[in-house]
């Protein structure tokens, strides 16, 4: 499925193999997507007059200057990106070698034959087809020998220029019409005389898909409602085409096994799913769907809620597609957001054209993962066997090919690749710079630069059903073990990649050991992986807000000035809604931008200066990790729409469309007190930079009315833990946007309790560490035999789950967890916890103690496995956090 259109006209484009060479002076550290300029090609002009004059203009992307060796033996010439040099060839065969030279010294090189010859060009051959693929496409492929060019007039009305390929290679073109053509091919050389070819051509109209439409990414059941779809389970549907009157004719089609709705003459059609049963979709973020046409102009869907009142935007609203791409499958996303359709109880949906031909497929609504399993949350790594790497005929069977033990050594630039499985659903590639790079990416098998798209730039997510052992990455070049294996088949190019693959996988050996296994259709590969524990702890780890204060950000002429504006103490309260986003750094290198339902949208956004619904792609609808380099003191996000302070400040730049938002962005960043406040600077060109500063949420705890309630300083907090210590340190450490404090009791003014607020913004693992991330000033002295803490909670609903999970502070990995549910609403009740009844999917306390854990950390989790979202915000309160040693 294509998604960018383009046509190149040249007088010549020769393919040929490059090679790439790293500026003498070194890395160009500071940005890591600068490379070596591509496309590295020439167009040669050569006059037909017998005279050997050629004209020789080189050809890249990123390139600024050329060297120019013209293979005759005369010194080589350097000229400037799209200049152009004129040479007097004798009759004879030449090498002209091009090299690129990018901005940062980065250099490509092609060596492209040059044939002159003065004789006419003979025995021409000349082949005519249409395109299998594109509709009303023509593809003329000319050889003939003395000659170097040939011109192709396709013989179109008013069309005089012709299109010009090399010898031997391919030109095409789009006819606007099928129909009978006269085709002319004129066959050139460094002579005078020409050989010309003529042909009566009928072009054809490809008036049906001939592929199926893009295979959907794996979902979880429960994240995902599926209308029309191979790929998942289908709701019930009624009615697919109801006499309404319209011309609508449907039609059942079929690719490659694939089921399609055809839809003839559509000029609107009506899928009734049930009256009396209608389709809940309040709690699905978007529509999909896959369309193909030849002669559609126009495309929209409609959602219909036929229980509200007519003439109400809550009853019906349509969505029109845009521009519409023919002759290949297009897929549909859109926000349903962007509907005024009350989406708790939908009864139709309308596809609505201009009275034409769509195939439909794959419609469906869904939304984020609602669960990640912990198992698989972590970094992985190829394990350092023979073995790792292998493919055969059958799963986990290495006879065609495996990899041996000295390939371990030989290809370490591939074994110490990491596979990032974030716990918020985010996937990551991470390379560091080099790794095993093969001939089908251009490369010569050996460790090298990573290849685009599979170089772990641009943003992924994945969604893993541990029952049914299925993982789906999501994003173009994301991948397991090797980049070239996907489901269905081995890449021949890096332009080829697909944009989702999924694989089976096995966990093992407590969720150290993960067997990989994919599909290929001709057999399958198999890769064996290892857990690399987690994560270095960052800094940023946790939730940032800008500090709703005056001066907390600013512009002006130099760093740290604000001189030109800075925002007020009625700005702050002006701008509540943005002092309430929140920007979050995950432990797995994810990042997130929380806006909540309202930001402060801004002109250049489509706004009036006002809180409003955030604009895309500063919504934090799309996924984004970062990079922190805490020694130079510089933070890249990296993930178009992700931003800190404000979104339209990037690096040299403000922006003045949504649509500029650029792929990453870098700020200079200094951290202070304990690590909770960060002063972030950007330059945005000339003399400007702005600075914000901002303050990390649950590092700071407030007292109870005098009741001696939480500090930032004093001893480490230790068990048991009951807030009613002057010198004990209570800070809490929250994550996944929870809210903590220390706060009298609402029950008993004299007592003092820890107050969890679950936000609206809140994950479904949403917790809150009891202390800082140091942990207990002991460990805990658990056993078999003594493994119960106990905890007094306050929750509002009863048979609310609360986890509680202890861990090693110094190794995230080494945990144990287990869970509880309450059963008082709206009081206070103590809740045992045993770790010897650990939770579904967790580490057995005896694995940790059988292998010398130690556990020094507790977190407390409060309705586990539901989002904000789902609940709302809820507020809970806890105290008394007890061992209990018999």
């Amino acid at each position: 499925m294509k998604q960018i259109k383009y046509l190149i006209s040249a007088i010549f484009l020769f393919a040929a193999v490059w090679s790439c060479t790293e500026d003498e002076l070194g890395n160009a550290d500071f940005v890591d997507t600068i490379v070596a300029p591509t496309e590295v090609s020439a167009m040669f002009n050569v006059t037909q007059d017998n005279t050997g004059l050629v004209t020789i203009a080189p050809t890249s992307q990123g390139a600024v200057t050329y060297t120019v060796d013209l293979g005759d033996g005369s010194d080589p010439i350097t000229l400037k990106q799209g200049e152009s040099i004129k040479n007097i060839f004798a009759e004879g065969e030449y090498q002209v070698k091009i090299t690129a030279i990018g901005v940062t010294g980065l250099t490509t090189s092609v060596t492209l034959p040059l044939v002159v010859s003065f004789k006419a060009p003979e025995n021409l051959v000349v082949e005519i087809l249409n395109d299998e693929a594109v509709s009303k496409q023509v593809n003329v492929t000319a050889t003939a020998d003395n000659a170097i060019n040939f011109d192709v007039y396709f013989g179109v009305e008013g069309v005089t220029e012709p299109i010009t390929g090399v010898i031997g290679e391919t030109v095409s073109y789009v006819y606007p019409e099928p129909g009978i053509y006269t085709i002319k091919v004129v066959a050139k050389g460094a002579a005078i005389e020409t050989t010309e070819y003529i042909e009566e051509f009928e072009v054809t109209e490809i008036e049906e898909p001939l592929e199926k439409a893009p295979t959907p990414p794996y979902r979880n059941e429960v994240d995902v409602v599926s209308i029309f779809s191979d790929a998942y389970t289908n709701i019930t549907v009624n009615e697919w085409n109801p006499g309404w009157g319209q011309s609508t004719t449907l039609t059942d089609f079929e690719v490659d096994g694939d089921n399609i709705l055809k839809y003839d003459f559509l000029n609107y059609t009506g899928i009734v799913t049930d009256y009396d049963n209608p389709t809940n979709l309040a709690q699905m973020e978007f529509v999909h769907f896959d369309y193909w046409t030849n002669d559609a102009e126009s495309l929209s869907l409609k959602i219909v809620n036929t229980s509200q009142a007519d003439g109400t935007p809550e009853k019906e609203s349509e969505i029109a597609v845009g521009d519409i791409t023919a002759g290949e499958w297009v897929s549909v996303e859109i926000p349903l957001s962007d509907f005024t359709t009350n989406m708790s109880g939908v009864t139709q949906f309308l596809f609505v054209s201009n009275g034409v031909t769509v195939f439909i497929d794959n419609f469906y609504f869904y939304k984020q993962p609602t669960t990640v399993s912990e198992g698989i949350v972590g970094v992985w790594k190829l394990a350092p066997i023979a073995g790792a790497l292998k493919v055969g005929p059958n799963p986990n069977d290495g006879s065609w090919w495996a990899n041996s033990a000295e390939d371990v050594t030989g290809r370490d630039c591939l074994f110490d690749d990491s596979y990032v499985f974030g716990a918020d659903g985010t996937f990551k590639n991470i390379l560091d710079g080099s790794t095993w790079v093969e001939g089908w990416q251009g490369g010569s098998d050996s460790c090298a630069t990573p290849v685009a798209p599979h170089d772990g730039s641009n943003p992924a997510t994945f969604v893993y059903d541990e029952a049914a052992g299925k993982v789906t990455l999501n994003g173009l070049g994301a991948y397991l073990g090797i980049p070239k294996a996907y489901d269905g088949g081995e890449l021949g190019s890096p332009a080829d990649a697909p944009s989702a693959i999924n694989y089976d996988v096995t966990l093992s050996n407590n969720d150290s050991a993960m067997t990989v296994v994919v599909n290929i259709g001709s057999g399958y590969w198999t890769f064996e992986l290892v857990k690399d524990g987690a994560p270095a702890y960052s800094p940023l780890e946790g939730t940032w807000v800008v500090a709703p204060e005056a001066g907390s950000l600013g512009v002006g002429p130099g760093q740290g000035d604000t001189s030109w504006w800075t925002i007020d103490a009625a700005g702050v309260t002006q701008r509540a809604c943005f002092f309430d986003d929140t920007f979050v750094f995950g432990a797995d290198g994810s990042f997130m931008n929380v806006l909540g339902a309202d930001t402060w949208i801004e002109g250049w956004q489509g706004g009036t200066d006002a809180c409003g619904v955030p604009v895309a792609p500063h919504d934090g609808m799309n996924p984004a990790t970062y990079t922190y380099d805490e020694a130079a003191g510089k933070l890249t996000l990296n993930g178009i729409g992700a931003y800190l302070g404000i979104p339209k400040a990037y690096n040299e730049g403000e922006l003045a469309s949504p649509a500029d938002a650029p792929a990453s962005i870098t700020y200079d960043v200094t951290l202070a007190n304990n690590d909770s406040e960060m002063t972030v600077d950007i330059w945005v060109g000339g003399d400007a930079w702005w600075r914000f500063k901002m303050v990390k949420e649950g590092t700071s705890t407030g007292g109870g009315s005098g009741t001696g309630g939480g500090t930032s300083s004093g001893t480490q907090i230790d068990l048991p833990v009951d807030f009613e210590s002057a010198t004990i340190d209570y800070t809490l450490t929250d994550f996944g946007e929870n809210l903590s404090s220390i706060v009298e009791d609402p029950t008993n003014a004299s007592n003092t309790v820890a107050k969890v607020v679950k936000t609206a913004a809140a994950t479904t693992w949403a917790g809150t560490t009891i202390g800082t991330d140091t942990g207990f000033a002991t460990n805990i002295p658990i056993s078999l035999t003594n493994s119960i803490i106990t905890v007094r909670v306050w929750s509002p609903d009863a048979g609310a789950p609360i986890r509680l999970k202890i861990e090693d502070a110094n190794d995230a990995t080494h945990t144990c967890e287990t869970e509880v549910n309450t059963t008082v609403a709206g009081g206070w009740e103590t809740i045992e916890f045993d770790f010897t009844n650990q939770a579904t999917g967790t580490e057995l306390l005896s694995v940790g103690l059988d292998n010398g854990w130690v556990y020094n950390k507790a977190s407390i989790f409060f309705n586990f496995g539901t989002d904000g979202a789902t609940a709302g915000e809820k507020t809970y309160y806890f105290d008394d956090v007890i061992f209990i040693n018999n």
